[in-house]
């Protein structure tokens, strides 16, 4: 499941991971409405009118700007002018910066990666921007393998 940040003031769309956690440790979230925030022409959060939304991971790769404006009018009476994956985004272009690198990355968990606040949580609690990277993919089966999750 992929969760959708809908801002009916601004008319935006922001996709996010699926959370299963304490709601005080959802950096993502927390992340993302700074960054909504700070972009907005009035940045008091009472000023935006926001729901959060779970959807199917397959659903919401066929959609597009269009169906997600069908989807939500009906319920919402809220027009999506932008449909933003802003992690996806930064997380390629840091890929590229690294010259596309292919199964390990020198800031892989950085501490300049980290999305949220340090201060206070610790590292295995921390979100990272290294999640949405490629990369993640070769470090996670990395560590799987060392737990000796995968049959031989």
């Amino acid at each position: 499941m992929a969760r959708l940040l809908i801002c009916r003031t601004c008319g935006t769309a922001m996709k996010m991971r699926d959370y299963h956690g304490d709601v005080n440790n959802d950096w993502e979230l927390k992340e993302m409405v700074d960054r909504h925030l700070g972009k907005a022409a009035d940045p008091r959060p009472e000023s935006h009118d926001s729901s959060l939304f779970l959807v199917d991971d397959d659903d919401l790769a066929l959609m597009s700007n269009e169906q997600l404006n069908d989807a939500l009018s009906n319920d919402l009476d809220v027009q999506i002018g932008e449909f933003r994956d802003d992690f996806k985004d930064q997380a390629m272009q840091c890929y590229q910066l690294h010259s596309r690198p292919k199964g390990t990355c020198r800031d892989w968990k950085d501490e300049s990666r980290v999305l949220g606040r340090k201060a206070g949580v610790p590292p295995t609690e921390r979100a990272y921007l290294c999640s949405y990277c490629p990369v993640s993919v070769h470090m996670e089966t990395r560590v799987n393998l060392k737990k000796g999750l995968y049959l031989k």
